[in-house]
């Protein structure tokens, strides 16, 4: 392997596991499972103190008008609405360069996430025939 290569992939530190190099994608998405935000860590790190860092990609317009007292029932719809970001992941699972994780850069590997998220957003937008 070359020089600049091998220092290349070095530099971009993907995380260690027992099969070699590995990442994990965290991501947001909207209930329609859409994605809102991707987050690229080590493939070892743990997930609770990603939570904050992927929460802060995400841009929402606060509430117009007067606020709320009193907090709304909406256990049920949390309920219901539990996999969203399991069936995006699936979404984007679905196009085979990302699924078997051909990129060998996180760079590379983050524009085929982020061109993968465009185009869900794009078909999910177009009116209905």
């Amino acid at each position: 392997m070359r020089r600049r290569r091998r220092a290349r992939l070095t530099a971009a530190a993907p995380g260690h596991s027992r099969g070699g190099l590995t990442c994990k994608v965290r991501l947001a998405a909207d209930q329609r499972c859409r994605p809102l935000a991707f987050l690229l860590t080590l493939g070892q790190a743990a997930d609770s103190p990603r939570f904050v860092a992927v929460l802060e990609q995400v841009k929402v317009r606060g509430p117009i008008g007067r606020p709320r007292t009193r907090p709304g029932a909406v256990a049920a719809e949390q309920y219901r609405d539990r996999n969203t970001v399991e069936r995006c992941i699936n979404k984007i699972k679905a196009w085979c360069g990302l699924a078997t994780r051909y990129d060998k850069t996180p760079d590379s590997y983050m524009a085929g996430l982020q061109l993968r998220g465009s185009l869900i957003w794009i078909r999910s937008l177009r009116p209905a025939t």
